[in-house]
C-alpha cells in the first residue's frame, strides 16, 4: 500500500498547481519557490534518503523542509537528527477499509445506525448520479459549506480530473444536497472531498454518498479505502470531530501516522 502522495498522478497534479517535482528512486519531492527560495515536503515515502534531500535543498535553496514519515521509526530517527515536529499538513490519523471482502461483507462490517442510514436513503426517491459539470458540482460544493471552509478552484477540480481521468468520480446527490470527490491511486481508493448542506444531513445522504464511493472504489480493483483523515487528539481540530463520528460508522481500521517534522535551513 503506497500513499496518494507518492503516486505519479498526484505527482502530476502538484505540477499542475506550480509544484516541481523531483523523483528520486521512486520517491516523490514536492518544491514550491518563494521569490529566490523554496519550501520542499516529502510526505509519506517508504524510505528517508537524507543524501537526496541534501541535494535538492541546496540546489532550490529549500528554507523550509518538512518531512511527513510513513513510521514511528522513521520519526524518531528524524528527532535524533534534530528535525522539529510541527502540525501536520496531511492527516495524521485516518480510517482504512478492507475492500478485498466481499461487498456484502464490508456492508456487514458497518454499525448499525450507518447500515440504517444507507437503506433508508436507498428507500427514498432521489438521485444519485456521477457530475460531470466542474461548475455545477462547484457551486454545490460552495453552496453546502460554511464560508471559512476551503472550497478547491475550479481550476484545481478541472485538473484533478484531468490527470486522474477514470480513476475519479464527483458524485452528488439530489441535486447537490450532498456530494463526494472519490480517487483511485494504486491500489487504495480514497474518499478526497465531501459535502453535505442542511437538507442533506436530514435526509442523510451522505451515507448513501460515500457507499456508493467505496463501491466504486472497489469496481476500480483498490484494494482498500483511506477515509482520508479524522481528528486526531495529538493534533485537534475541533471542527473535525463531527465527520469523524460519520467516518466511524462504516467500520475499518484506524491508522495513525507520526505527524510531521521541519528543518529551517538558513539561506547561504
Amino acid at each position: 500500500m503506497t500513499d496518494i502522495r507518492q503516486n505519479r498522478k498526484y505527482a502530476e497534479y502538484l505540477k499542475l498547481q506550480n509544484w516541481i517535482v523531483e523523483e528520486h528512486d521512486g520517491v516523490f519531492y514536492y518544491i514550491k519557490k518563494i521569490l529566490f527560495f523554496s519550501v520542499m515536503k516529502l510526505q509519506r515515502p517508504r524510505e528517508i534518503n537524507y543524501k537526496e534531500i541534501k541535494r535538492l535543498n541546496k540546489k532550490y535553496r529549500a528554507v523550509q523542509v518538512i518531512i511527513e514519515p510513513w513510521s514511528t521509526k522513521e520519526a524518531k530517527e528524524l528527532i535524533k537528527k534534530g528535525w522539529q515536529q510541527v502540525d501536520p499538513f496531511i492527516p495524521s490519523k485516518t480510517i482504512i477499509l478492507d475492500l478485498s471482502k466481499s461487498e456484502e461483507k464490508i456492508y456487514d462490517s458497518f454499525d448499525k445506525d450507518t447500515r440504517y442510514s444507507i437503506r433508508r436513503m436507498q428507500n427514498v426517491a432521489g438521485s444519485m448520479e456521477e457530475c460531470k459539470d466542474i461548475n455545477l458540482f462547484r457551486k454545490y460544493w460552495k453552496a453546502a459549506v460554511d464560508y471559512k471552509r476551503h472550497v478547491l478552484s475550479t481550476k484545481q477540480l478541472e485538473d484533478l480530473k484531468r490527470i486522474f481521468t477514470k480513476d475519479s468520480l464527483f458524485l452528488i446527490a439530489d441535486d447537490g444536497v450532498s456530494g463526494g470527490i472519490f480517487l483511485v491511486a494504486g491500489d487504495v481508493g480514497y474518499y478526497w472531498y465531501g459535502f453535505v448542506d442542511k437538507e442533506g444531513r436530514k435526509k442523510l445522504s451522505q451515507y448513501k454518498v460515500l457507499w456508493e464511493g467505496i463501491k466504486w472504489a472497489r469496481s476500480r480493483s483498490a484494494k482498500y479505502f483511506d477515509m482520508e483523515g479524522i481528528y486526531d487528539e495529538r493534533f485537534p481540530i475541533p471542527t473535525w470531530q463531527g465527520f469523524t463520528k460519520f467516518k466511524l460508522g462504516f467500520g475499518g481500521k484506524v491508522v495513525k501516522y507520526p505527524g510531521a517534522y521541519q528543518k529551517i535551513v538558513l539561506p547561504l
